[in-house]
């Protein structure tokens, strides 16, 4: 099973008090703007210089008009870096 946390201090400590064995990896987050076409483009630019997607969730953040995307990658500060400037230059996100 895998879970995305808001407190993995919290978490960690829940998991070792029941005694579970468990695997942490860093994960990167994209906001993705409500619009044909946008997981296609995120996936391209990841694609694109290398870093595979090996599994990924989706959501909506409350009260917006977007979604969200949590891809699971090899190398997930690669990845965010990638996004980031995507996001600064205004071509994805």
């Amino acid at each position: 099973m895998r879970l995305v946390v808001d407190n993995p201090d919290k978490t960690r400590t829940t998991l070792d008090r029941q005694r579970s064995d468990y695997i942490e990896a860093e994960v990167a987050k994209v906001i993705l703007a409500n619009r044909p076409g946008e997981l296609a483009r995120v996936a391209s630019r990841l694609g694109n210089q290398g870093i595979n997607i090996n599994y990924g969730y989706s959501g909506a953040e409350p009260g917006a008009n977007a979604s969200f995307l949590i891809p699971g990658v090899a190398d997930a500060g690669k990845a965010v870096k990638l996004l980031e400037q995507a996001a600064a230059a205004g071509t994805t996100t």
